[in-house]
């Protein structure tokens, strides 16, 4: 077999070997390339879902933290409020006419007084009781089947309005913030219920 047809021969051979490889490639090259796309898109939806997720999680926290400082707003508004309530019941009584501060006073001193006790007022309360408070108080707690020989104290700074009683030692704090007070724990939420009722 002469060279030429040797030489053909081979160039035939590499020519069929060299498509049936590029065939092969081209084949691997579009699969390759088909699974990438399907991987993308596979990683794509993942990536969407979790972000889903993620925004889901975001929005729900959003909502939950608005709603909590909704509801201490509110309830700050709602303590204002039965705070005011308290403090008027307050001003009120600091405000009560001298006539009837003086009526409540010996009523509370036949209540709480023995008659033979200390009973100390603020500063402003000398004016506002008037002359002669203590004489008719006595007399009020003689009358009641009392001991009527109170002494009468006037501190050096304002209680508030309202009175101390002390025996032997032993306080009794009828000053009307304590009362206010004592009061406020017992009804706040009586206060509350009445004041925010739907």
């Amino acid at each position: 077999m002469p060279l030429e047809d040797i030489l053909r021969k081979i160039e035939e051979t590499s020519s069929v070997e060299s498509r049936k490889i590029l065939a092969e490639a081209e084949d691997k090259g579009q699969k390759v390339a088909s699974a990438a796309r399907e991987e993308a898109s596979l990683r794509r939806e993942q990536i969407l879902g979790e972000a889903r997720a993620q925004a889901g999680k975001a929005e729900s926290l959003s909502k939950a933290r608005s709603n909590a400082h909704r509801r201490q707003l509110i309830l700050r508004e709602k303590q204002e409020l039965v705070d005011s309530v308290f403090a008027m019941a307050l001003t009120e009584l600091a405000q009560m006419p001298p006539a009837e501060y003086r009526d409540i006073v010996i009523r509370a001193l036949c209540s709480f007084a023995e008659g033979n006790e200390s009973v100390t007022f603020g500063p402003e309360d000398e004016a506002r009781l008037g002359v002669g408070f203590i004489e008719a108080a006595n007399a009020a707690l003689q009358s009641a089947g009392k001991d009527g020989r109170l002494t009468l104290v006037f501190a050096g700074s304002s209680l508030g309005g309202g009175l101390i009683v002390t025996s032997g030692g032993v306080s009794q704090n009828l000053a009307f913030p304590t009362l206010v007070g004592r009061l406020r724990d017992e009804m706040e939420m009586e206060v509350a219920r009445v004041l925010f009722a739907s």
